[in-house]
């Protein structure tokens, strides 16, 4: 393990040489392109101390990293490991990362182990994450854990995000104990790594369909580590790093949270026009699908009720749809009929 620890030391001393090497290229860096990126910072609400407080930097490409790695006397083939750098196909290395602002990621003991760049202006792919090395497996990693870890603790509460921007926008914020999975689905590595500091999880992704989507996905890992999570929907689409810059961090504590099955039966309902009878049958039978996988027969009765309300059915017949309650001594009755 010496040997191989040794390494991966070497490879976080690349990691850290470049995220300082961009961070002075964006505090210092004369020139178009860091003019752009300390502009698009700024426009996010990202200037004054931010950049320090989260190392943000600025690649300029062209081979200057690469050059700047040399001269501390690190090796090409130690900067194409750490995946700062590029195999130059016959040709000298370069750099992976091109006209980028940076956001270093830092694992939860706070070492640089990879990056994340996101284009200036136009262009694809609009963010370009590190790909996985020895040091780096984005499934688990969560950015952020290094900053909001002794938070999460002290409140036994993590938020989850999708991205950099909405952890530093609700770290600016004052709501200091957001963490996002990387550009990826929630794993269930990322959910153990939380659990070992918050007992309760928050996931507050963005208002569209794909946040939406993910926030169903994320549901349904949760059940299976048996931890337990709620909802906070952010309203009008937006995502949380808007919200927060439009209305503050306390304005995103007021919306509240909700648990996982009224969410589902939330997304649900807004799929149906429900003033029409044929919708709101549909909808009890898929809102009962969606209550199976209650245990706790006071919580089954309780959002039995809710569907009643909704439409129109009665709390027996609903009970039959889920499951959970037989009709009484209509089975067998049936049954005989059929046979008939």
């Amino acid at each position: 393990a010496g040997a191989s620890g040794s390494y991966k030391a070497r490879l976080k001393d690349v990691c850290k040489a470049t995220a300082e090497f961009y961070h002075t290229q964006l505090m210092r860096g004369r020139g178009e392109g860091p003019d752009a990126a300390r502009k698009y910072l700024a426009s996010r609400g990202f200037g004054g101390e931010v950049p320090k407080k989260w190392m943000l930097g600025y690649a300029p490409g062209r081979g200057a990293l690469v050059r700047h790695l040399s001269a501390l006397g690190f090796k090409p083939d130690e900067m194409i490991r750490a995946n700062v750098a590029l195999d130059g196909r016959g040709g000298p290395v370069r750099d992976r990362f091109y006209e980028r602002v940076m956001f270093p990621i830092f694992d939860a003991q706070g070492d640089c182990v990879a990056f994340g760049g996101r284009v200036i202006g136009a262009g694809e792919p609009k963010y370009l994450n590190s790909q996985e090395t020895p040091l780096f497996h984005k499934s688990q990693v969560l950015y952020g854990l290094d900053q909001a870890k002794a938070r999460m603790a002290s409140t036994g509460c993590a938020i989850v995000v999708e991205g950099y921007t909405d952890v530093i926008a609700l770290h600016e914020a004052g709501v200091t104990n957001g963490v996002a999975t990387l550009g990826t689905a929630l794993t269930n590595e990322q959910i153990r790594l939380m659990k070992r500091y918050a007992p309760q999880i928050l996931i507050t992704y963005d208002g569209d369909g794909a946040g939406q989507r993910a926030i169903a996905r994320g549901l349904d890992l949760f059940e299976q580590e048996n931890v337990p999570a709620r909802v906070t929907v952010v309203p009008g689409g937006m995502d949380p790093d808007e919200y927060v810059r439009a209305k503050g961090g306390q304005a995103l504590s007021d919306l509240g949270s909700i648990d996982p099955t009224t969410y589902r039966l939330d997304t649900l309902a807004a799929k149906y026009d429900l003033s029409n009878a044929e919708a709101r049958a549909k909808y009890a039978v898929d809102a009962s699908q969606v209550l199976r996988r209650l245990e706790d027969p006071v919580e089954v009765e309780r959002f039995v009720r809710r569907l009643t309300i909704e439409t129109g059915f009665s709390e027996e017949t609903l009970m039959e749809q889920v499951g959970k309650r037989r009709a009484p001594k209509a089975e067998p009755q049936r049954e005989a009929n059929t046979v008939s």
